[in-house]
């Protein structure tokens, strides 16, 4: 469990949220305050420490958002964040509704998606059923390709980045979290936002006791219906299919030459787990959050 996050005194942990969420400029409303504090409290009460001398000092608001003093800036970039985000979104939606038909597909969410800019990409989340993971990546790679969405060298703004795919019975992440805190994972886990569900994130939630524990405050959102696509046809191709494409794919991810050993956290290949972050920058996202709280404990 890291203890990067988690203090006693509610003041300090309401600063270390901020100090984390200003490495990406994003400031925060009050109900995100508490939402994402590392401190078990009541709403009342972070807007009550909100306004102590310790954080009077070193935070200010405006519009709605808090932030640390002298970033006012950042509610500006909060509102065109806002922006592209919706037109993420909307691009996630419709590749999605591509997906549908896609056997095994159990979840899809939008990750990465607190420090959007215009040229970056739109990172999945993707939940498969137990012993489909190999065949539905196949499947949706080969979707994604077709329609010319799938992430490249050549072209990156707004397309679709398919390195994460988990098994339904691989959704304990706490193996994929870097020794020594890891904050930026347990946000990243935060903003998860689901766009096909059929009930598999709430398993998601209640298998990841160490992140829960990090955010004692946190509320797994129930997503609006309107929101959430839905499935045509739920349907599982027979085991043989997935075992069928796994050597294909196998083969070629031994050909990209990807170096298993340099960050075992940022790629992993498994019977349960695909995941392919080769620039791993978690390190050096919580070097940068903990200078960031130097300079204002």
């Amino acid at each position: 469990m890291t203890k990067l996050l988690q203090v006693e005194n509610l003041a300090e942990a309401v600063l270390r949220t901020f100090a984390f969420f200003d490495t990406f400029s994003y400031p925060l409303t009050l109900f995100e305050v508490w939402h994402f504090c590392g401190k078990k409290a009541e709403l009342s009460e972070v807007q009550e420490v909100l306004l102590g001398e310790f954080l009077a000092v070193r935070l200010s608001q405006k519009n709605g958002f808090y932030f640390l003093r002298g970033r006012e800036c950042l509610v500006e970039k909060r509102r065109q964040f806002a922006v592209i985000a919706e037109k993420k979104m909307y691009r996630a939606r419709f590749v999605t509704k591509l997906w549908r038909f896609v056997p095994g597909l159990k979840g899809v969410a939008l990750c990465n998606n607190f420090y959007y800019s215009p040229k970056s990409d739109i990172d999945l989340l993707i939940i498969t059923a137990k012993n489909s993971l190999w065949l539905t990546r196949f499947l949706i790679i080969a979707i994604t390709q077709i329609i010319g969405l799938r992430i490249n060298s050549k072209k990156i703004a707004d397309q679709i980045c398919l390195s994460f795919f988990v098994s339904e019975d691989g959704l304990d992440f706490s193996t994929l979290m870097i020794p020594g805190g890891d904050p930026y994972f347990i946000f990243w886990f935060a903003f998860l936002d689901p766009i096909y569900d059929d009930g598999v994130f709430k398993k998601l939630w209640l298998e990841n006791n160490q992140i829960r524990n990090n955010l004692p405050n946190f509320i797994f959102p129930e997503v609006a219906p309107f929101r959430v696509l839905k499935k045509r046809l739920y349907w599982q191709a027979p085991v043989f299919f997935d075992r069928l494409v796994a050597p294909w794919q196998k083969k070629i991810i031994a050909q990209k030459k990807i170096n298993l050993n340099n960050e075992p956290s940022g790629v992993v290949v498994s019977e349960k787990v695909l995941k392919f972050h080769e620039q791993d920058r978690r390190r050096e996202f919580r070097q940068r959050f903990e200078d960031n709280l130097k300079k204002y404990l």
